[in-house]
């Protein structure tokens, strides 16, 4: 085996090492959504206990893009270390904006079962459905930024509303990731934590980047 090959060898081995470390640091920070999963039916009747169980996910989601984008600008990482580090960095910012914008999606969902069997769900559903996507959006992409920035949160919801509008390509695109990763949680909770979470917020970290290199800007500007 040349140099090369033990290189490449080498290189594949350490990044799944990384994913499957961080994938793991996921699992356990999100243990509560996990043993909801294994005991409640997915039912809307059981969608407020997933809603408490899924609190802490923003800021293991957070913990977990800025790990995967440190792998991507310094290819290095500490996995356990920096995992820790960054959901403590971040717990009270992403906390606030997952904890609320999640609010609003819970409310919007529940507001849709609700007119579901009456007459005015063919008036009220639309822009439920609407709002719904918008605000899933904006949660994506609020989680990203936050690990672009110290920015106050005021601005960081400015611009993934902002996104979410004028970016449909972006938009599309990490709902389309979102909402793949959530069914395959919903049918294969294994495969779904196991493998997917490093993989998914991977593509959306590259997804998002032209909309991160804007936001530095913008601030860059502000600051001159």
């Amino acid at each position: 085996m040349n140099l090369d090959e033990n290189y490449l060898l080498s290189t594949i081995t350490q990044y799944f090492y990384w994913f499957f470390t961080l994938n793991i640091l996921f699992i356990l920070t999100n243990c509560l959504f996990v043993v909801a999963l294994i005991l409640l039916q997915l039912h809307l009747n059981n969608s407020f206990y997933f809603f408490l169980t899924l609190l802490p996910f923003g800021a293991s989601m957070v913990a977990l893009l800025s790990c995967l984008n440190k792998i991507v600008v310094e290819k290095d990482l500490r996995a356990l270390k920096d995992f820790g580090y960054y959901y403590h960095k971040f717990f009270t910012k992403s906390s606030l904006i997952w904890g609320g914008i999640s609010s609003l999606i819970f409310i919007m969902m529940n507001s849709i079962n609700y007119v579901r069997n009456t007459p005015f769900f063919m008036i009220l559903a639309p822009p439920n459905i609407i709002l719904l996507f918008l605000f899933i959006n904006m949660l994506i992409c609020s989680l990203t930024l936050i690990t672009k920035s110290n920015s106050r949160l005021e601005d960081i919801l400015k611009l993934s509303f902002y996104v979410s509008i004028r970016k449909g390509y972006v938009t599309l695109l990490n709902e389309g990731l979102f909402l793949i990763w959530l069914f395959v949680v919903f049918v294969k909770p294994v495969f779904g934590f196991g493998i997917l979470p490093s993989i998914i917020c991977f593509l959306i970290i590259k997804n998002n980047e032209l909309v991160s290199v804007k936001f530095r800007n913008d601030e860059n500007r502000e600051g001159e």
